[in-house]
């Protein structure tokens, strides 16, 4: 009768083995060759994409804020708090 141990054993062994197998099938596959062109014009879309991303997220906080300060006034305990905090986000960065 397996044991728990023996049984973990024996699935980590099969997994070892189907790990081996398969990067032996991706070496055979050998390296994709992707265009130089290609390749830039991906980076530049992705780039977009990501400066877009950041430009709307900082465009929300700017008006998070603004609505904060003109409900509750820019000097309140509450927009305080609200600056404190973003600008305990950014600290690590």
């Amino acid at each position: 009768m397996e044991t728990p141990t023996s049984m973990c054993q024996r699935d980590l062994d099969a997994l070892a083995g189907l790990s081996l197998d398969q990067g032996r099938r991706l070496s055979a596959i050998g390296q994709p060759h992707v265009p130089s062109n290609v390749v830039i014009d991906m980076l530049v879309e992705s780039s977009g994409c990501a400066n877009a991303f950041l430009a709307s997220t900082s465009a929300f906080l700017t008006q998070t804020s603004l609505g904060i300060a003109r409900m509750f006034g820019g000097e309140s305990p509450f927009a305080n708090e609200w600056t404190r905090r973003r600008n305990a986000l950014h600290a690590d960065c």
